[in-house]
């Protein structure tokens, strides 16, 4: 049995996790990314709407689990992720079907991110959410890759 993958990409809003997973799938026809970002796209624009910010993850878990079903070799999921509780569910449900499953955190100094950021994620919000990625320890067994952006 060939390799299974998956990365959950951990990031700030305009940390370049997007960019990120371009780069990934480039010469992987048969990937899939998932993303709770999919929910807000209208026409090629993007309009988030908080209160439909849980009916997203949802959908995005659901496009996680029919790419497992089909046996993608590589599922990538593009979403913040900034809490350890918001990767569990696609860290154990990759395991528990045979995929590798890893963390890739994009690094990103929140001013930077800040500036970059196409969603309109308020600063203050984006700082916290560094300050909460900071503070938050995530489970040892868990592979993280950091990097730098």
């Amino acid at each position: 049995m060939s390799l299974r993958r998956v990365i959950v990409l951990r990031g700030l809003s305009g940390s370049g996790k997007s960019t990120v997973t371009k780069n990934l799938v480039a010469g992987e026809p048969d990937a899939v990314v998932v993303s709770s970002d999919d929910l807000f796209m209208v026409d090629g624009e993007y309009q988030f709407d908080f209160d439909k910010l849980n009916e997203a993850h949802n959908s995005c878990f659901r496009d996680f689990m029919a790419a497992i079903e089909v046996g993608a070799p590589l599922i990538i999921v593009d979403n913040t992720n900034s809490r350890a509780l918001e990767m569990a569910p696609y860290m154990m449900a990759g395991r528990a079907y045979g995929y590798e499953c890893g963390i890739l955190q994009l690094d990103c100094d929140p001013d930077i991110a800040a500036e970059r950021n196409t969603h309109g994620t308020p600063k203050k919000v984006i700082i916290a959410m560094a300050a909460r990625m900071k503070d938050e320890p995530l489970p040892p067994w868990w592979k993280v890759e950091r990097l730098a952006v």
